[in-house]
């Protein structure tokens, strides 16, 4: 595997889920059963504009030479999905979400897995 292709898939889940919380979060989270206040939906929003920001961020690692820049944007990904992971994992544990709930923690625990493969190798295997 390399680090091109966890980063081309990062990009396209973080655009493709960014945007839809960006312009339709309402219905977005209720493909999970979940109903959500216009406060929830302010947030939901900003989480949205958060991944429009990491789409960019990821995408233009992408072609990137391995360097001490790139590098800390793999840690960035591998902390960024680690802790997301826990926490849909024990939203999803106290029982707010239907199944579906389970494919988010399922691809926090992908990219933990991927970001953390590269942190283990030699950044001039990458």
């Amino acid at each position: 595997m390399k680090l091109k292709a966890v980063l081309i898939i990062k990009s396209i889940v973080c655009i493709g889920f960014g945007l839809p919380l960006l312009i339709i979060p309402e219905k977005l989270v209720s493909l999970l059963d979940v109903t959500i206040s216009p406060g929830g939906a302010f947030f939901a929003r900003e989480y949205g504009g958060a991944l429009v920001g990491l789409f960019f961020l990821f995408f233009l690692a992408i072609n990137s030479e391995a360097s001490k820049a790139l590098k800390a944007i793999v840690f960035f990904g591998f902390l960024y999905d680690l802790i997301n992971f826990f926490v849909s994992l024990f939203v999803n544990l106290s029982g707010l979400m239907n199944f579906l709930g389970w494919s988010i923690v399922a691809v926090y625990f992908i990219f933990t897995l991927g970001f953390g493969y590269f942190l283990l190798k030699n950044p001039n295997e990458w």
